[in-house]
């Protein structure tokens, strides 16, 4: 049975850029709106005024950062998924997971800790230009540039501050400043790590799409590759 033939990325992976580009700023206000927060909390005398000025503005990024992210994870999945399952099309058979992992790998519990990264990985590791048309298993091994790790790292740990986070607002003592000076300081973090890790993010999707869409090109010029057979 002959693979599917290769489908282009540089589309979907302009889509997935732009929407992370957009919640790295978006995450960014949102650091610099909570810093405000934290040092009006820090004030000896906070009018209720004050409080509610800050809620809406708090509120208000938030929603739109939500809906970026949204958006930015069904965008990112597609181009995800696409380049995966153009793996066979580039010579890499067998692959190591089941194409349904890419989207169910990330939300999995436990598995959405790893798996996404291993694909991501092996999407990298099977799309180099220099290999032969016909890599077998030989791709298995290959480095991956450090980039990927820290973009996974960034990932987990801004996804957890985020937990942290909503935790702490949701359990927000009204009468109490330092409640709300803890909040403030947990989501100040939690967004310049997630604004970090989208640019991260940005970084894999470009340099992942070019490489795929450079094999893509030097298979189509070569005669023993797996879709001439």
């Amino acid at each position: 049975m002959e693979p599917a033939a290769y489908e282009p990325l540089s589309g979907r992976a302009k889509w997935a850029q732009r929407a992370l580009i957009a919640v790295a700023l978006l995450n960014t206000v949102g650091a610099v709106s909570a810093f405000a927060a934290y040092k009006l909390y820090q004030r000896d005398l906070v009018t209720q005024d004050d409080l509610d000025t800050t809620d809406l503005r708090e509120g208000l990024i938030a929603g739109l950062t939500l809906i970026a992210t949204v958006v930015t994870i069904v965008l990112f999945i597609r181009w995800f998924r696409r380049a995966y399952r153009n793996l066979p099309a580039l010579g890499a058979e067998p692959l190591r997971f089941k194409s349904w992992w890419t989207i169910g790998g990330w939300f999995i519990p436990i598995a959405n800790l790893f798996r996404p990264k291993e694909m991501a990985n092996d999407i990298w590791r099977a799309s180099d230009p220099d290999a032969p048309p016909r890599q077998g298993l030989s791709w298995h091994g290959a480095d991956v540039p450090t980039l990927f790790l820290w973009w996974w790292l960034f990932f987990l740990v801004g996804n957890w501050l985020d937990n942290i986070g909503l935790r702490a607002e949701l359990g927000v003592d009204t009468n109490d400043l330092d409640s709300y000076r803890h909040a403030a300081g947990v989501s100040m973090v939690a967004d310049a790590i997630d604004a970090a890790g989208a640019v991260l993010a940005v970084l894999v999707v470009r340099r992942t799409t070019s490489r795929q869409e450079s094999r893509a090109a030097r298979l189509a010029e070569a005669p023993d590759s797996p879709s001439s057979s």
